[in-house]
């Protein structure tokens, strides 16, 4: 289990917010520890500006990939989306319909993908990208954990590269929609990333991104990332200009209340 512990007394840091590149930044008097130290040894510091909140060591992308391989991992993961049996395939379907319903709350319409092109960041095995080629989209996902991106290329018969979204070489206005649940916490830039991903939508294309927002995910070892609904805002504008983002509330395998944000935004034309 992971375990917060008190650390040295909060203290300004030298280091800019990988946000809003702000150097008014507080180290927070707690630290992460428990199987995280497998990932680093990490403290949390918090922007002034923007309220964004991350680990300012420095991780390599090497670590990171090392870290998300397996299917421990995998089995780990799907805890947070309520799924405890990964074989349970009513599990699964409850799963897809939260990701059908907040695809088209955003208007992406993922029954409706007749020649349309979609990549997914973060697609573990494929169930979402399975589900959109279903109904006719060209669809394919991005999964840095190669025994798992396996799995889904055998079992589910979808197109995944498995690389990590830092080695991800873009294709230019390729996509009509990218989607990410639950990904861009883990990244070590997540704004060069969301450059990547505006860079890859077609003109006109659509973004939605989830990630989580409660500081009760500082224990979670493997996020480097703890957004504030400012930091949030800050993060799309950047790329994106005008966008939307919607607050969310869901209960994992454990029957914890945790939020989340949907970040949305569209191309211009």
């Amino acid at each position: 289990m992971s375990t917060l512990s008190v650390s040295e007394p909060t203290a300004v840091m030298a280091v800019s917010c990988p946000i809003c590149a702000s150097g008014e930044i507080t180290r927070l008097p707690v630290s992460a520890g428990g199987h995280g130290a497998k990932l680093m040894a990490r403290t949390v510091a918090e922007c002034h500006r923007c309220q964004h909140k991350f680990c300012p060591e420095s991780v390599d992308d090497a670590l990171v990939k090392a870290w998300y391989q397996g299917e421990w991992y995998f089995k780990g993961n799907y805890h947070h989306q309520n799924i405890v049996d990964i074989h349970d395939d009513a599990q699964w379907q409850i799963y897809l319909g939260a990701r059908r319903a907040v695809m088209e709350q955003f208007g992406l319409r993922p029954t409706e993908g007749t020649g349309r092109t979609s990549l997914e960041i973060g697609c573990l095995e494929g169930r979402l990208v399975r589900f959109l080629a279903d109904h006719g989209w060209q669809a394919r996902g991005i999964e840095i954990n190669s025994e798992i991106s396996e799995r889904g290329r055998a079992s589910l018969g979808v197109e995944i590269d498995n690389i990590s979204v830092s080695e991800w070489e873009p294709p230019s206005a390729a996509y009509d929609i990218v989607v990410s649940f639950h990904t861009f916490e883990h990244l070590i830039d997540p704004v060069a990333i969301l450059r990547k991903v505006h860079s890859a939508l077609k003109p006109g294309g659509q973004c939605l991104i989830e990630i989580p927002c409660d500081d009760s995910e500082f224990d979670n070892p493997d996020h480097l990332h703890f957004f504030s609904e400012a930091s949030a805002h800050w993060f799309m504008k950047e790329v994106f200009g005008n966008h939307e983002i919607a607050a969310n509330r869901y209960t994992d395998s454990q029957g914890r209340q945790l939020g989340s944000f949907y970040l949305y935004a569209a191309k211009s034309p």
